[in-house]
């Protein structure tokens, strides 16, 4: 394995298993709470699910895996959109297909980087926020960050429901 594959991938398997833990015992119902103007925790969790399935996508240049199956009605993620637009907040997501689709994209993201090369990780991408990095650098950054920062967020949401947020 591409040593900086495996260090990008300890980092995933903890925001992982972080995300995970935070959305196991999500149901429909407390999925759709909302504080003023805060995205649903269901919006938030379709987003940083599909938005590691589009940074993978890119890293790999191949298409995302929302477009492949029936994820798409499975999961209600119906339209394609980087951002939480007010299209997106108004989706109806399923959240049993939701998870499933995280498990799918968690395994797409481990066998990119178990078979990612120097190369591959050498290459430059457009990050979300306009700049050429390398694959690396992008999911060492921006795919760390973002799955681990939209557990947060969904772990608060559900701590003012008197859920429990995080699991531990």
């Amino acid at each position: 394995m591409e040593p900086r594959a495996a260090i990008i991938q300890s980092g995933f398997d903890i925001a992982h298993m972080v995300f995970n833990a935070v959305v196991a015992d999500l149901e429909d119902k407390t999925a759709t709470y909302r504080i003023g103007n805060v995205p649903s925790v269901a919006a938030i969790f379709a987003h940083a699910i599909y938005g590691e399935d589009m940074m993978v996508g890119q890293a790999n240049g191949a298409p995302m895996l929302l477009e492949s199956g029936d994820w798409r009605e499975r999961t209600g993620i119906t339209i394609v959109s980087p951002g939480m637009t007010p299209e997106w907040l108004a989706l109806k997501l399923n959240v049993g297909g939701l998870k499933q689709y995280g498990e799918a994209v968690f395994a797409r993201t481990g066998a990119f980087l178990l078979s990612a090369t120097a190369a591959d990780f050498d290459r430059t991408v457009r990050s979300p926020m306009g700049q050429d990095i390398t694959v690396g650098a992008f999911l060492n950054s921006f795919g760390l960050v973002h799955i681990s920062e939209h557990a947060g967020e969904i772990s608060a949401l559900k701590g003012a429901q008197g859920l429990k947020g995080l699991p531990f």
